[in-house]
Order: C-alpha cells, then structure tokens, then sequence
C-alpha cells in the first residue's frame, strides 16, 4: 500500500467527532458515536501512474436528525418517512409495549446530561438507593461515568428511557476497610491516569472533542457541546482522610479498581459481592419510580 495508494481509515471508541492527516494520501475519521452523526468520506483517485499528487479527501459529520437527513436527499422532514418506515415503527412500539419498557416511571422537570447528569447519578440516585441506609456517610460509591451512556431529557420517563442511560446491568461489589485518603488517590488516579488496555474501558460517551461531549439539541435538532464529566465519579470526591469506609464499585470497574488499590496500599484486597440483588439499572428505576412524582400532566 505504502507510499502512494490512497487510505482512508475509519476509526471509533473514543467517541469523538474528529480527523487526523497522517500525510497526503492518508487520513483517519471518526465520526462520532451511538448514531448521533453519519460520516460522510469521499476522495477522488489519483491518475493511474501518479505517485506524488496530494489527495483531497472530503470529510463531513452530519448531525443525525430527521430534518438534516431530509434535506441530503432533498425532501422534506414531513415526506421523509416512507410506509415502510411508518410499518417497522409500529411493529417496534408493538415489542416495547410487550416487554413493559414503555411504562412511566415518572415525570423529569429538566434535561440532564454530561457533568450535571454524572453530579444526579451520585449525589441522589447512588446515594440514596443503593447505599444502605441512605447517604450512609461509611459507605462510599465509585464508578466510570462512561457506563451512564444516554442523556435524561425533561417529559415522562420511561423504563425504556433507563435503559437507554443504563444498559450494561452492572451488579456491585465492596472493598471494606479503607481510608478516605485511599479512596482520594483512588478517584484522582484513575482520573488522571486512566484504564490500561489489556482491563477494557467504556469511553466517555458523545464527545465532540477532547473537553467537550455532544448532546441532541432538541429545539435546534442538532448536536450541542456540554462539559464532559470526569472519567470516574463518586458519591464524595473529598473523603475525610482518617476515617474508614467500605468502598463500592460496579462489576465492570472492579480489575482496574482492584489493581489499583492494591498498588496503593501495598497488598492484596477482598473484593466481596454488595447488594447482589440489585444492578445499576434497577436502582435508577427505583429512584424514578420513588422520586420523579408519577407522570406528567397532561
């Protein structure tokens, strides 16, 4: 291939919106995530027998909405959907209805996403349905806000819309016994010093760039920046030093929590099941169901 035939790479999991020209005959393209932008590669090739040409490669993100896809095929946003559209929607509603994930569990008043969303998780879903009794100040809750993987939008919500921010089901699990300044280097390190490849990550979601995460403007149909949330969050980014708590973690977190600890105390650490009846997903149902004041009104 190298030097001269033309490359185009496509590229992902960083979730972000961005290109990179490794010379003039190669580039690499990331166009997003979750379907919130088409990527749209196009480059003309070069003349059989030229080697030195520079190649122009056109590169676009598309914000995937109805009204922007419309217009690529020049139609407009009320004539976009066909029959069959109309049909496979029908049949979709039809499934979601059997499987109860159309029943509201109540109304939200504002849309939360990105850092504010992270900031709800902890201070009231994690803190007070899943630490026993509630804000119980012994226990103390880490997790990668890459497993919140949607955002909350004001209306009713619905179990399919927990779903959507929660989908992984994660089970949890607690290290007990450790010091608050533990935990503090726990949370900055992990922050600052992010999952190695071999323990596997979930990459912050929706990003635009490197500090900012695209959200769905929905007035404007479009795709907004927000503030990304930290890497990791907890139920307290700031433990008293010298006191004791039982840190608790999410399934997916627990190899690179476990190693990590264990290269800060020095030893090896018991990782034992917590609440194993419940997963992430289920306790953000019940605080919606607890919390969100039953369904809008009309």
């Amino acid at each position: 291939v190298l030097p001269a035939i033309p490359v185009q790479v496509f590229a992902g999991h960083s979730h972000k919106r961005q290109n990179l020209t490794l010379d003039e005959r190669a580039t690499v393209f990331e166009p997003g995530n979750f379907f919130n932008t088409l990527g749209f590669a196009s480059f003309d090739l070069p003349s059989p027998g030229d080697t030195q040409t520079a190649v122009n490669f056109e590169l676009q993100n598309i914000d995937t909405n109805v009204q922007t896809m419309a217009s690529i095929f020049e139609m407009s946003p009320v004539s976009f959907p066909t029959p069959e559209g109309y049909k496979f929607t029908q049949e979709v509603e039809v499934v979601r209805n059997e499987l109860g994930l159309t029943t509201v569990l109540g109304c939200v008043k504002q849309f939360y996403g990105g850092a504010p969303l992270l900031d709800l998780y902890m201070s009231e879903i994690m803190t007070n349905f899943l630490l026993q009794p509630p804000k119980n100040s012994s226990q103390w809750f880490m997790q990668s806000s890459g497993s919140l993987r949607y955002e909350v939008y004001k209306g009713n919500f619905t179990v399919d819309d927990v779903y959507k921010v929660l989908p992984f089901r994660d089970h949890f699990f607690t290290v007990q016994n450790l010091k608050g300044d533990t935990l503090k280097n726990l949370l900055d390190t992990l922050n600052v010093n992010p999952f190695p490849p071999l323990l596997g990550a979930r990459g912050p979601k929706h990003a635009c760039h490197a500090t900012q995460t695209c959200l769905p403007n929905q007035q404007a149909g479009t795709f907004a920046p927000t503030p990304l949330p930290p890497l990791y969050g907890s139920t307290n980014n700031n433990p008293v030093a010298e006191d004791t708590f039982d840190g608790v973690f999410a399934t997916f977190d627990v190899p690179l929590v476990k190693q990590t600890l264990e290269g800060i105390v020095g030893h090896p650490v018991v990782v034992q099941p917590f609440r194993p009846e419940l997963t992430d997903t289920i306790v953000m149902q019940k605080w919606a169901a607890a919390s969100l004041g039953g369904p809008c009104s009309p």
